[in-house]
């Protein structure tokens, strides 16, 4: 697939230049995002888990409490993404109506991603679930077995992107260090992430009541 040799060229790349490694707790990085949220009604956060197969989750905040909160309840080595700019501006709860929508607003053949706005929960677990794909095809059967759910709608987020409108950190360890060795070995096996796939139904959060 053209999309995953793209992601892993660009993942490779920004690896061999990567001297310095950003925390989650960097000032500069959460004077960042704070300024951001000021100025802007909300922020999307695309989280991928250390060591966790590929497993990510993208949730919306409209607060820096809530957002800084979330950064307090992830794992070292965790990485975080923020993106400045709006992402998934399709809203809405997913009828007939909203299908045209999507299907006329949503280029065909660029990689979308779907993603409920109200938590899934199972027990204890809760989750924000998240469909991709790059058809419209695609795109109206996921929203096709997404009826009467809100959901946001759109490209998928340039998360490989360095810019002033994308910023990303990892979670540091307890002495404070940061290090993402996870991400580059063994791509492959170890980068399913750089792959779309169409079902991501497992549990990925632990609590999200702090979370918007």
């Amino acid at each position: 697939m053209a999309i995953f040799a793209n992601r892993l060229s660009v993942a490779l790349k920004s690896h061999s230049a990567m001297t310095q490694l950003t925390s989650t707790t960097d000032k500069e990085f959460l004077r960042t995002v704070n300024e951001w949220l000021f100025s802007r009604p909300e922020v999307l956060m695309l989280v991928r888990y250390s060591r966790a197969a590929g497993d990510k989750s993208f949730e919306f905040f409209t607060s820096f409490e809530r957002l800084r909160g979330r950064l307090e309840e992830l794992t070292p080595e965790t990485s975080v993404t923020v993106f400045r700019e709006r992402q998934l501006p399709l809203r809405g709860c997913v009828d007939d109506e909203f299908i045209g929508k999507c299907l006329n607003s949503v280029q065909a053949g660029l990689e979308f991603l779907v993603v409920e706005t109200a938590p899934r929960t199972a027990g204890n677990e809760s989750w924000f679930h998240h469909e991709a794909g790059e058809s419209h095809e695609e795109l109206r059967e996921v929203l096709d077995g997404l009826r009467g759910q809100p959901v946001a709608v759109g490209e998928y987020p340039p998360w490989l992107e360095r810019s002033l409108n994308v910023i990303s950190a990892y979670v540091p360890e307890e002495d404070g260090s940061v290090s993402a060795r996870w991400i580059y070995r063994k791509p492959l096996k170890y980068r399913p992430d750089l792959c779309w796939s169409r079902f991501n139904l497992r549990p990925l959060l632990p609590n999200l009541s702090g979370s918007s």
